[in-house]
């Protein structure tokens, strides 16, 4: 493994403003106090006294935090080029629904390969028309920008025939996420096919899909789910430990 590369000044200041313009999943942690949530990069603040960029206010972060201004908040995300990043850094403060973090002093680029994904309900089904055809997905793992999903449904000797191709653009997509009291229905207006991957089945139309237009009632159902779904998880991991 080679040796973590620094991105710092300049670089810092820009790959922080394209997670906000891509709406990248981050996972944010506060070493000693057992607390873990997803969020996101909802603005940046350059300013030569105090740059911040602020994220997107999670549950219960004001409780963990009580009144320690200089809390150490550490980020971890991972980017398509699938590299895990890291950073730590120290201060906060909340703006309405979001959190004001102090820019670190630079960003961790790990070399080694890692993906970071959220997982999700094992009935979560993606539903799309190829070729005049209606076929059912089973959905791995979501983000806001993606989703990886195996295609469901055919005879075991069918699975080497490939449907998909890299690159390949799709339309109305709809996602569907088991709820207890009601299925949520999320409508992905256009997607591409980013890469083929094979998961354990080997089915060679596991792939990996990039949302490329969503209607923002949509988006905003989506990031809702994402949300609600890790608090979920999180629970439940709790209650195991107990």
């Amino acid at each position: 493994m080679e040796n973590p590369e620094k991105i710092e000044d300049k670089d810092l200041l820009n790959l922080l403003k394209t997670l906000q313009r891509d709406k990248t999943l981050i996972k944010m942690n506060l070493p000693g106090k057992n607390f873990e949530r997803i969020t996101i990069v909802t603005r940046v603040r350059h300013r030569r006294q105090n740059p911040l960029f602020l994220i997107d206010y999670t549950q219960g972060f004001r409780e963990a935090v009580g009144d320690v201004k200089d809390v150490k908040m550490h980020f971890e995300f991972t980017r398509e080029d699938k590299v895990n990043y890291s950073f730590s850094t120290y201060g906060w403060e909340i703006y309405r629904d979001e959190i004001g973090v102090r820019f670190p002093e630079f960003i961790e680029r790990k070399q080694r390969r890692k993906d970071f994904r959220l997982a999700v309900p094992s009935d979560t089904k993606l539903h799309l028309q190829v070729d005049s055809t209606l076929l059912e997905m089973k959905v791995l793992n979501v983000s806001l920008g993606g989703t990886l999903a195996v295609l469901v449904g055919r005879k075991a000797g069918s699975k080497e025939e490939t449907i998909f191709n890299s690159g390949e653009h799709l339309s109305d997509i709809e996602m569907v996420f088991p709820l207890e009291a009601e299925n949520l229905r999320i409508h992905i207006e256009k997607a591409m096919v980013v890469r083929l991957e094979q998961d354990p089945s080997k089915d060679k139309n596991c792939c990996a899909l990039q949302f490329i237009n969503m209607e923002e009632k949509e988006e905003k159902a989506l990031t809702e789910f994402i949300y609600k779904y890790q608090r979920y998880v999180l629970q439940k991991k709790k209650q195991i430990n107990k």
